[in-house]
């Protein structure tokens, strides 16, 4: 078994193309002969060293693949004709030159080309890499870790990495910029992949149930407030995870990694325009991992790791597809500023509302606490004056116009201004009110009221000194 691929070995014999079993004739033959699995599901992915050409399966690096015999043939030829001329020419030459002989062998100087060939025709494949011998021009074998026969100027001899690669599309964060369409992007950056969503959804049942893509409603709760269900446009980042399998396949029908991260790109975009301009941003955002797991089916399907549900399988790649998934949607600045916005604002106002539900309810119990506090004092002056009317047996009327100028001229610093002669009048009779109710009232100590003295004589005048008029001696008045 080949150390980079692990396909199990052909039966001995076949040393070219070999036609593929039908699927009834599976689980007889080897472990790479399964048939499909059948039931709806999706049949395993391809044995790494088939190669899709028809139904041809290529062979293994092995001794019994006639190419590989034929190398080391040739490599045996070569080194048997610089021996053989090392051994024909194995004689001593001595040339003169002036003063000085110079004397070389022949022989010697083959042995030594033929051991030079021998060391550079060996190449040694890393743990982490998997090799290609490539005999004029054409790629026969993938190569394992080890060492492995290369003869000079016959085979050329190539390494990728075994590893997974991981691709970021269309490249690293640090390497996209976003410009305008009529602006020159700068040198070693790549455009952004941009994609214009819609205001709408498709239907559910148009989506494989297996996704699980699932839409929300407009009116379902606020989202027709949401700025994501407008036609917006952002940016999507793209991880495939994959790995070479089969790099003869791979040299063939790609011929290197970066011409498959730019087909991959290809791809990539195309899906995105076709899918993701169906849906809403909110929709997408939603749903990473079932556009995920659907873009990831597509890019299987061209690169031949599945069957095309829509016509005859796609040429396989020989590589295997691990993982694709959309890494997320980029916003601008500016709107990504306004839904950084849109949560403040809605917890502003609903600060707002709070506030005024609680002043209002501050209001109204205040109100209450005023309204039972008057009611209480209302009533219990009302009894006051009540029991004070019966106490001192006088109208109610008169009580009310006691505690009024009582009222009215309370406090020290209170000033009583009395406008008008009505206003006097008011005043005037509210007293007199009180002096009659008290002038009425026997002493309840039974003690006769004091007599009231009698009105004296009022002092008659003084006689005025009569000035005596002068008449001037003339007639006229002093």
């Amino acid at each position: 078994m080949n150390g980079n691929t692990g396909t199990p070995p052909l039966p001995s014999g076949l040393g070219g193309p070999a036609p593929t079993p039908p699927p009834s004739q599976s689980g007889t033959g080897t472990a790479g002969q399964q048939a499909p699995a059948t039931g709806g599901t999706n049949p395993p992915p391809p044995q790494p060293q088939q190669q899709r050409n028809g139904n041809r399966v290529r062979p293994n690096s092995r001794w019994n693949d006639p190419s590989v015999l034929v190398i080391w043939a040739i490599f045996a030829l070569i080194m048997f004709a610089l021996g053989g001329m090392g051994l024909f020419f194995n004689q001593k030459t001595t040339y003169t030159v002036g003063t000085s002989q110079i004397s070389w062998n022949w022989g010697t100087i083959f042995w030594t080309i033929g051991a030079i060939y021998a060391l550079f025709s060996f190449r040694i494949v890393g743990p982490d890499k998997i090799g290609l011998r490539i005999f004029l021009g054409r790629p026969l074998h993938d190569l394992g870790s080890g060492p492995h026969l290369i003869p000079a100027f016959i085979c050329s001899f190539r390494t990728e990495t075994r590893l997974t690669i991981e691709d970021e599309l269309p490249g690293d964060p640090e390497h996209v910029v976003d410009v305008e369409a009529n602006q020159t992007v700068p040198p070693g950056k790549v455009r952004p992949i941009r994609v214009t969503f819609d205001r709408k959804h498709p239907e559910q049942g148009e989506y494989d149930p297996r996704w699980e893509i699932k839409f929300v409603d407009d009116d379902e709760g606020d989202e027709k407030k949401d700025p994501l269900s407008e036609r917006i446009a952002s940016t999507i980042q793209i991880i495939v995870r994959w790995r070479i399998k089969d790099i003869v396949t791979f040299v063939r029908v790609i011929g290197s990694v970066e011409q498959a991260r730019r087909q991959f790109q290809d791809i990539v975009v195309s899906w995105a325009e076709r899918e993701l301009s169906r849906v809403r941003a909110k929709d997408a955002q939603r749903n990473v991992s079932g556009f995920s797991a659907m873009l990831q089916h597509n890019v299987q399907i061209a690169v031949g790791q599945e069957d095309n549900p829509h016509g005859p399988r796609k040429e396989f790649w020989g590589i295997e597809i691990e993982t694709v998934q959309i890494k997320g949607l980029g916003f601008s600045h500016t709107f990504n500023r306004i839904l950084q916005q849109v949560p403040a604002a809605k917890a502003e106002a609903q600060a707002t509302i709070i506030s005024a539900d609680a002043r209002k309810q501050r209001l109204i119990r205040e109100g209450e606490g005023f309204a039972k506090q008057a009611e209480l004092e209302l009533k219990a002056r009302t009894t006051g004056m009540v029991d004070m009317a019966l106490k001192l047996g006088v109208p109610a009327t008169t009580i009310v116009a006691a505690e009024t100028a009582r009222g009215v001229t309370r406090g020290e610093n209170e000033k009583v201004i009395i406008a008008g002669a009505g206003g006097f009048g008011q005043l005037v009779g509210a007293l007199a009110g009180v002096k009659e109710a008290l002038q009425d009232k026997p002493d309840p100590t039974g003690a006769p009221p004091p007599p009231t003295p009698s009105p004296s004589p009022a002092p008659s005048p003084a006689p005025q000194p009569q000035n005596r008029k002068k008449r001037n001696r003339k007639g006229g008045t002093p």
